[in-house]
Formats: C-alpha cells, structure tokens, sequence
C-alpha cells in the first residue's frame, strides 16, 4: 500500500480512537472538585452517587404528587402513577443487574477506578433528567 494511502487511512482512523483518550482522562468538574479537595475518588463517587439517589427520590416524590390529581379529560393519572411505580421498579433492578455485572468483571473497585459507581452514576443522571422532563410537561 502506497505510503500517502497508509497515513490518509491513520488520519481517518485517529476520531475514531479519540474519544477513548478523551474519556479516559476528562473526569466531570464535580469529579476534579471532589478529588482536589483531597477526598479520594471512591468517596468523591459515592458522595455523588448518593445526591442523585436523593434527587431522584424527591423528582419522584412531585411527579407522584402531580399525578395524585384528576388530570384532563381523556388521561388517566392513577394508571399513569401505578405504571411509573411499576417502571421505576423495573429501572432499579436493571440498574443494579447493569451495573452488577461491572462490578464481577472489574472487581470491587480495584484498580479499575470504580467503574460499577460511574455505570451507577451515569444511569442515575439519565434517568433523573428524564424525571425532570417528565415533571416540566406535567406541572
């Protein structure tokens, strides 16, 4: 293969492989904020982790309570909120499964830089956004 085709095919290849890089060492700000506080990142994690449990709780918590109404003709609310009872349950155990499953191939945080907390985290953000919105089209 001639030398130009080899380095436009390196060139092409280099955004595939750079978000990789990108992702390895581009922590969140609430990460590098945590840690430079000198708490370590297990910690800083789980600290994080359990604001978004708790956030979750009380969106769920005023979605529940915008749903305790009558809502307009043609909705009904009371099967909406069984069903998000139901959902929710369901999100949880898929969740823990997902996660879980890091958790047995990385080992329990050593070495691996807690990968089951970021998996956990990052479907707990995912999912409170989606509260959120849910709660914005209601209210």
């Amino acid at each position: 293969m001639h030398i130009a085709v080899r380095a436009l095919l390196a060139l092409a290849l280099v955004p595939v492989f750079m978000p990789l890089a990108v992702q390895a060492s581009d922590d969140p700000v609430w990460l590098s904020e945590c840690e430079a506080q000198g708490t370590d990142k297990i910690e800083c994690l789980s600290t994080h982790l359990g604001t978004l449990e708790t956030d979750q709780e009380n969106d769920l918590i005023v979605l529940h309570t915008s749903l305790d109404v009558e809502g307009p003709d043609g909705t009904d609310f009371a099967a909406a909120r069984e069903l998000l009872d139901t959902a929710q349950a369901d999100w949880e155990n898929f969740v823990q499964s997902d996660c879980r499953m890091l958790d047995l191939v990385m080992g329990d945080f050593g070495g691996m830089g807690g990968e089951p907390l970021y998996c956990l985290i990052e479907h707990y953000e995912t999912r409170n956004a989606q509260i959120a919105r849910w709660i914005a089209r209601i209210e």
